[in-house]
């Protein structure tokens, strides 16, 4: 299970299909991080959303440990992460819109077939990735998408009447739940 990019990494982890994998859950998740995020209709773009994120990694990647400040492996993990990281900026930065380096990054949905919910929100910028993941994911899915934004659905502050769910596995292809 997993929000945003954890959601792209529990997907990626379906992909390689390891045995102890029951079912994924993505929330407000993306297949493509240059067309769902970074270059979204290969436009160099995305300014507001990647300076508040990227400067929200900066800061967690440069703030020093808080609750074991003066423990030695919590200062030599603190060190490592700030002299050896690149900013996630500079590295988004770095690679245009086409660049093969985000073909490397995309996750191929069609690959995996473990059940699988998909969750959106119709107010979200990744909307479209999450129809995108019910649409090719081949194993038994569902698709729930609502009027929020980014947050999951028990989080937003809208209250919904009824929630329907579409559903649909090879067998019952279109069926709902």
């Amino acid at each position: 299970m997993g929000i945003l990019l954890g959601a792209a990494l529990a997907l990626r982890t379906a992909t390689r299909r390891p045995a102890p994998l029951r079912a994924v859950v993505s929330l407000m998740g993306m297949l493509d991080p240059e067309r769902d995020f970074v270059h979204p209709a290969g436009a160099r773009g995305m300014v507001g959303p990647l300076a508040v994120w990227g400067v929200g990694t900066l800061v967690n990647q440069l703030l020093p440990p808080l609750a074991r400040f003066r423990d030695p492996d919590e200062q030599r993990r603190w060190r490592q992460r700030v002299e050896g990281s690149e900013p996630y900026l500079v590295d988004v930065g770095s690679h245009p819109p086409g660049d093969p380096v985000w073909r490397s990054r995309t996750v191929e949905a069609s690959s995996v077939t473990v059940p699988t919910l998909s969750v959106g929100g119709w107010r979200d910028m990744f909307c479209d990735a999450a129809v995108r993941i019910y649409e090719r994911v081949r194993g038994p899915r569902a698709l729930v998408v609502g009027p929020w934004m980014h947050s999951a659905p028990d989080d937003a502050p809208e209250r919904l009447m009824e929630m329907n769910a579409v559903s649909a596995s090879p067998a019952s292809e279109g069926s709902t739940m």
